[in-house]
């Protein structure tokens, strides 16, 4: 499976937030379930680790054929945290 997702930050109150950029901007992003990764994939909105422990949200999963794999990034691994509706909303507003 692959994953489009959206770059995470903490808020003063432990939450989680869309990582924005200076101008308040962020973009989406491609990863995919990879061989070495931990964890299963549960419903949108569901936290992981990418291999550079960024922490991103899910927005969309799709099947990948298995020879097309390489043309995206592995993840780390799944965590038990979900985000919040709103933040799925906003980064769902962005999708092409």
């Amino acid at each position: 499976m692959r994953f489009t997702g959206v770059p995470l930050a903490m808020d003063d109150a432990g939450n989680y937030v869309i990582k924005k950029d200076e101008n308040g901007n962020f973009k989406l992003h491609t990863w995919r379930i990879g061989k070495h990764t931990r964890g299963h994939f549960h419903r949108i909105g569901q936290v992981f680790l990418t291999e550079n422990r960024l922490r991103v949200a899910i927005v969309q999963d799709f099947s990948v054929s298995f020879n097309k794999r390489h043309r995206y990034t592995p993840m780390e691994r799944f965590l038990d945290d979900y985000v919040d509706k709103k933040v799925i909303d906003e980064a769902e507003s962005h999708l092409d």
